[in-house]
């Protein structure tokens, strides 16, 4: 088996809503449009730098630790241009996708662009364990 690599590109201090546990929410998080205070608490929101950390320790306890690399790039103009000049395609297709309208952060599995605008550990996982199989 080959080692896997997974890049998530972001702005590590960016605030990442995660939802609320409500079923009357109006973050847009929920379904349900009736309105929410949990959404807007501190507790329900995390950095981009806490939603890698989680996804790191949560892939180094499963059974694909010794064949998951995972990486954080952080994006700010200064180094999209200057990696983009460099003609790297994986930054090039992520300025591609962030230019078309799609939030960071970014996650790239394996040199193939998966998700955008939050990081998922299920998600993440799965699909790591479809490309070792």
């Amino acid at each position: 088996m080959h080692i896997i690599k997974v890049n998530i590109y972001g702005q590590k201090d960016k605030i990442m809503p995660v939802g609320c546990s409500s079923k009357k929410c109006s973050c847009n998080l929920c379904s349900s449009k009736e309105g929410c205070s949990d959404c807007n608490s501190a507790a329900s929101r995390n950095t981009v730098r806490d939603l890698y950390n989680k996804l790191s320790d949560f892939l180094n306890t499963t059974d694909l630790a010794k064949y998951v690399e995972i990486n954080f790039i952080e994006l700010n103009y200064k180094n999209i241009n200057y990696d983009k000049s460099m003609n790297s395609d994986e930054i090039s297709r992520v300025v591609d996708v962030i230019e078309r309208g799609f939030e960071p952060p970014i996650t790239v599995i394996d040199g193939i662009i998966r998700y955008c605008g939050g990081i998922s550990n299920v998600l993440v996982y799965k699909d790591v364990k479809e490309l070792l199989s």
